[in-house]
């Protein structure tokens, strides 16, 4: 959904996922938190995506095609699928906030300390509280039987 800007390519999009999985078919949609890509492009010194491109005045999530990239506050993701014949599994993280740390000269990780991170990670990508600090997260679910 990195690219979707229109709610209705967007729910036309969730539409097809739908039409093409079996019934009780396990979908994953891919999306972005716009959290994360914001401390990503600020940490970064990029200012690429900042408040203002990111959030209207009220604070507020803004798409629009220029962006590139879209991110969804965790909530408004979910809330897509409240019109769709879905189940709701769960919301995971796919990375976390050590995906910004990964590109910097200073940045370093034995295999060791990598494995305890990926235990870690396994532990907690489906945490609430820490979902809008991974920029890559997936929304699963199941088609509801007809």
């Amino acid at each position: 959904m990195y690219h979707l800007y229109s709610k209705e390519d967007i729910h036309k999009a969730i539409d097809e996922a739908i039409r093409v999985t079996k019934n009780d078919g396990v979908i994953l949609v891919a999306f972005l938190s716009v959290y994360a890509i914001m401390n990503d492009n600020y940490l970064n010194g990029t200012f690429v995506a900042g408040i203002e491109e990111n959030f209207d005045a009220e604070f507020k999530v803004k798409h629009f095609e220029e962006q590139l990239f879209t991110g969804y506050d965790i909530a408004e993701f979910e809330q897509l699928f409240e019109l769709h014949k879905t189940k709701y599994i769960t919301t995971v993280a796919t990375d976390n906030i050590l995906e910004m740390a990964e590109g910097r000269a200073d940045f370093k990780m034995s295999d060791e300390e990598f494995g305890l991170f990926v235990k870690y990670h396994l532990a907690t990508c489906e945490k609430r509280e820490l979902l809008g600090s991974s920029s890559h997260l997936l929304y699963v679910c199941k088609k509801d039987d007809p």
